[in-house]
Formats: structure tokens, sequence, C-alpha cells
């Protein structure tokens, strides 16, 4: 009598435990300090590469990760990134750029060098442009490089890549200020780190500036940086110049696939 009378309660218990195990899986990137400890893992990575490999490609000549070169972090399309269209929120791209971006700017030096004066870097603002979505359990790498910078101003590229093709570009921008709220040039801290060899600016909107091709500046093998750098004034109004270039870039390298194989 007993064991029929506790069957269903220990019935309904194993199906809480379940469940409850199902949506911790599910939703595990969301549930406290999961965010801290994803930038915080990616960070120890960062340091780790620099450790391991040294100097050369994507670090600077002290070993840390070079701003000028990318940084890519690989991630999939979870359940909770997924929104009702069934496919990766809007919101995600901007918490998922954070992470890279910050361990970005910690594998580099940077926040160790404005903690180490008192300064502060803080975050302008992200805009991204949609390209292509990111479906459910989808696989894709996430890139960050500073793209360019002004008088106040610098501008880090984000790129959503699945393979070889940009599925989002976006452009944030920081600046670094002292205590006294004023500002430090970029220049000034970039060339702290040690880059000694870049110009004041590579923004033609200033007066000041340099003629330089952030081409020059990094390098990738499947899609290289346009020769265009974000205004001071509306450092996303380029999105859609860097979108079409990236789209000619692309229809480029199809047309010689195709080519190719049509050789063949």
């Amino acid at each position: 009598m007993s064991a029929c009378f506790w069957r269903p309660y220990c019935w309904m218990m194993s199906s809480l435990l379940y469940l409850f195990i199902l949506l911790v899986v599910f939703y595990l990137p969301s549930l406290p300090f999961v965010f801290h400890l994803r930038i915080i893992y990616y960070v120890c990575k960062a340091k780790l590469v620099c450790l391991l490999r040294g100097k050369g490609r994507g670090r600077d000549n002290h070993g840390r990760l070079s701003l000028l070169e990318w940084w890519t972090l690989s991630s999939i399309v979870w359940v909770d990134d997924i929104d009702i269209n069934i496919h990766m929120n809007n919101s995600c791209y901007f918490k998922h750029a954070d992470i890279a971006r910050i361990s970005l700017l910690i594998g580099s030096g940077a926040y160790s060098l404005a903690s180490k004066n008192g300064w502060l870097l803080a975050h302008g603002g992200t805009q991204i442009t949609f390209k292509k979505e990111l479906g459910p359990f989808q696989r894709y790498t996430l890139q960050v490089r500073l793209h360019s910078w002004g008088e106040k101003w610098m501008y880090f590229e984000h790129r959503f890549m699945v393979g070889s093709r940009v599925h989002a570009i976006g452009i944030s921008k920081f600046v670094c200020k002292k205590r006294d709220r004023s500002d430090v040039k970029p220049i000034e801290l970039l060339k702290m780190l040690g880059y000694t060899h870049l110009p004041i600016t590579n923004n033609p909107s200033s007066s000041t500036s340099t003629p330089t091709s952030t081409s020059t500046l990094s390098s990738t093998k499947q899609l290289p940086l346009p020769d265009i750098t974000p205004s001071e004034q509306n450092p996303g109004g380029h999105l859609e110049k860097l979108e079409a270039i990236l789209d000619q870039q692309q229809q480029e390298q199809q047309a010689g696939t195709t080519s190719r194989a049509k050789q063949n």
C-alpha cells in the first residue's frame, strides 16, 4: 500500500528533476555569473595563446594580442540565443561582441595600462548591420580588431562569420578618459602599448590626418579590411559602404571559384 502511495510522488519528483536539468542545459549561458565566467575564460585563453606562441602573427612585440590583428572567438547559437523568428536574437550579437572586445582589450594590455595610469576605457556605443541570419545550433566565429581611430575615439570592427561569409558586421567606439574627465588621445594609448609606427590618426575627417590605408595595418586571407574609416560625427554611417565592399569582395570570390571550376 505504501509503495503504491509513494510511486506517483517519486515519478513526479523524477520528472521535475529531469525538467530542471534540461532547463539548466538549454539556458546555461543565461545563468547568473556565466557571462562573466565566459569573459574570464576568453581572457585566460588570450593570455595562454600569447604565452605559448610568443611573438608572431596576432601578437605585438611584447607577445600580447595585437589590436591590429583579428582576435577570433568560436561559438554556437544556443537555445537561449534564439528569438521568435527561430534565429539568433539581435541583442545577442551585442552581448557576444562585448565578450570578444573586452577579451581583446585585456589580452592586448590596454586595460591594464589604463588601470595603471588611473584611466578609464569607456564604451561609447555599437552599431551592427545584419546581412544573413544565424540559425539554431549554427556554429560561427566572431572576429574583432581595431579598425581606426581619430582625435578622441577608437573604433573596433566586429564580424560574425560562417566560413568566409559575413553574417553581421559592426562598429563600436571606445574612449580613454583621465580622472579629470579629459580625453587620452588614442595615438598616445597606442604608442604606450608599443605601436610606435602608427600615424596620429588614420581618420580622414580629422585635420591632422595622415593618409594611411588601414589595409596596411592588418591582414586576413579571406576578407581584407577595406580602405575606409568612420567619421568622428557618425561612426556607423560607413557601415553601409563597408557592407557594400564586403559584398563585392564575396562576389569576386564566388566568381573566381566558379571560373576555376569551369576550367577544371
